[in-house]
């Protein structure tokens, strides 16, 4: 059992940039380490209402400190919340780890071609924060692990290939 919760914690600032060690957890590099967890993702809708998607980090990469990519159902809310507002919020959990990046989200492409029924959005990291239980309410209570999913081996086959165009640099 986890040593505790974590609510009412302290989020710290640390730039308008990813760590390295974000960009290396969100490189695209280390699925086998990764790739079960989800990644959360937080748009606003047009009532006002948080909008929340969850992505694998398969379909999300830090192209360099300043700027994420993402695969996102073009046809989703969180796409159309996207391309409305321009605003995103990307949530990390993980054993020990909580980080919120916050950023001005821009589409790229409407249709992926390795998958095209995802589109490819740019955010531009405006607000990294990372959080942590407050010592003097909560001791040293941490985070025990992030959530993860089953990967159906069908998807699983498209993986890489999304990946690898949310790395690349070229438009074709």
């Amino acid at each position: 059992m986890c040593g505790g919760r974590q609510t009412g914690g302290v989020s710290t600032p640390l730039g308008a940039v990813l760590t390295d060690a974000l960009v290396d957890r969100l490189g695209g590099r280390d699925l086998e380490r990764y790739g079960a967890l989800v990644v959360p993702i937080a748009t606003v809708d047009p009532a006002g209402w948080p909008h929340i998607a969850l992505l694998s980090y398969s379909e999300i990469v830090a192209h360099d400190p300043g700027m994420l990519r993402i695969a996102i159902g073009t046809r989703s809310g969180s796409a159309a919340n996207l391309r409305r507002t321009g605003q995103a919020t990307v949530l990390l959990f993980d054993a020990g780890l909580v980080h919120y990046i916050k950023g001005s989200a821009r589409e790229r492409r409407p249709s992926m071609r390795s998958s095209p029924e995802n589109a490819m959005f740019e955010v531009s990291v405006r607000d990294v924060l990372a959080d942590a239980a407050d010592p003097h309410r909560e001791g040293e209570s941490f985070v025990c692990g992030g959530v993860t999913f089953g990967c159906d081996p069908s998807w699983a086959a498209g993986r890489p290939a999304v990946l690898a165009e949310l790395l690349s640099d070229s438009d074709r």
